[in-house]
């Protein structure tokens, strides 16, 4: 049996895989649920984003939306290969290209908001956003991400939302709104253990 210790920090989280998102709802463990009720996690959020986007709104006191969008061209194999640079090899997206992943975000967001029915845009607050690779490190043409954030600032009415591109992820306290942000690039030595129960 193998041993396992916890740092004493660590927070249990809902973690959003890549190329998953949704509206989820936030539930308070009552007193009289008992030892076997089911799992309330206190937190949401997301890890691993490269060129992806991790993106939180609060949508009012007990639902969010939170996504791990990834709208990164993949060479045919699905391989992520090392470059020369060391670097994985990121995918340059053309303006045209760019532009279809900007109106399809939009348009995927718009959906959402009618069929789980969220508040009107202007009273969206607390939106967390991260990317760490929006342009590529060395030539610094756009990625995906660059066209990800413009779709969802676009969503939101134009507001200026600043992105996080030190990090690859984050936990959000949904009753509180802290929010814990996973370094990147090197990862952390005792990072929130994701709990999808």
């Amino acid at each position: 049996m193998r041993s396992t210790s916890y740092h004493p920090n660590a927070l249990h989280y809902r973690c959003i895989n890549s190329d998953c998102g949704g509206t989820y709802k936030h539930h308070k463990r009552r007193k009289h649920q008992g030892p076997f009720a089911p799992s309330i996690l206190p937190a949401i959020g997301t890890w691993g984003c490269h060129s992806c986007v991790g993106v939180y709104m609060k949508l009012s006191p007990t639902t969010c939306f939170v996504a791990h969008i990834n709208a990164s061209r993949r060479p045919a194999n699905h391989l992520r290969k090392l470059s020369d640079a060391g670097l994985h090899d990121l995918r340059i997206v053309t303006q045209a290209e760019g532009g279809y992943v900007r109106d399809e975000v939009v348009r995927l967001l718009r959906k959402a908001s009618i069929r789980s029915r969220w508040p009107p845009v202007e009273h969206i607050r607390n939106v967390v956003l991260v990317c760490p690779y929006m342009k590529h490190p060395i030539s610094g043409a756009a990625l995906s991400g660059t066209y990800v954030v413009q779709a969802i600032r676009e969503f939101l009415g134009g507001r200026d939302i600043p992105v996080n591109t030190e990090s690859e992820g984050f936990v959000v306290k949904h009753e509180t709104g802290e929010v814990r942000y996973f370094p990147w690039p090197g990862g952390i030595a005792d990072p929130p253990l994701p709990d999808n129960g």
